[in-house]
């Protein structure tokens, strides 16, 4: 890891451990509530072949845990692991999730997941992915400890122009710190890249929402 790269990394966990106590006020939720009821209302449609009994799934880059939290009280028989970079916010997604015994909280890297492959039914990733260091490789991850077949929800801020994201992405630099922002088309061409099917895209305040599939091999 260059020393860009390092920095790069530094100043997100610092931002973020600044955030994680107010992550979750009402001033946060008047962007993420909408975000996380279309993401409910998406698995219900899409996932729930997904979330059956005994399976497992991985939330990537989980902030205060609030997704899998929600989803592990409708599902108590799927086994949810959250995973986050910073130690501040995997704090606060402990003690959110504490008394549900389906879910576990941790610490680590998007581009270096420590699970065996093909070992999650469902994998999210909610609005971090611009965020990454390594984009490709967090991908690669994902797509390896998924199960085939497999769904993966991805949910990033973008749009299909690349003029009005270029802009959405030197505005948020002033608040945030981003890697990239990814208009509509790139992010399907790394998931394509990957091996991900995508089967359906949509844009909803100011996100694009992927639903993809690691088809079952023959």
């Amino acid at each position: 890891m260059d020393s860009k790269t390092s920095q790069f990394e530094d100043d997100n966990k610092r931002l973020f451990s600044c955030w994680a106590g107010g992550y979750d006020s009402a001033v946060f939720r008047l962007y993420f509530e909408r975000l996380y009821r279309r993401m409910m209302v998406l698995l219900r449609r899409e996932g729930h072949s997904y979330l059956t009994p005994g399976s497992s799934a991985l939330d990537v880059a989980c902030g205060t845990g609030e997704v899998i939290w929600r989803l592990a009280q409708q599902y108590p028989q799927v086994t949810f692991i959250g995973l986050d970079l910073t130690p501040a916010m995997v704090e606060k997604a402990s003690q959110k999730v504490q008394s549900l015994p389906n879910v576990e909280i941790r610490e680590g890297r998007a581009d270096d997941l420590v699970f065996p492959d093909g070992t999650f039914d469902l994998v999210l990733c909610s609005e971090a992915f611009h965020h990454f260091a390594f984009p490709e490789k967090s991908l690669q991850e994902i797509y390896r400890v998924a199960k085939s077949p497999g769904l993966f929800l991805l949910v990033d801020p973008g749009f299909a122009s690349s003029l009005v994201t270029r802009i959405v992405e030197l505005v948020s630099r002033t608040f945030e710190t981003n890697k990239h922002i990814y208009t509509q088309g790139e992010l399907g061409q790394l998931l394509q890249a990957v091996g991900y099917s995508v089967f359906s895209v949509t844009h909803f305040f100011f996100n694009n929402f992927f639903m993809c599939k690691k088809e079952k091999t023959v």
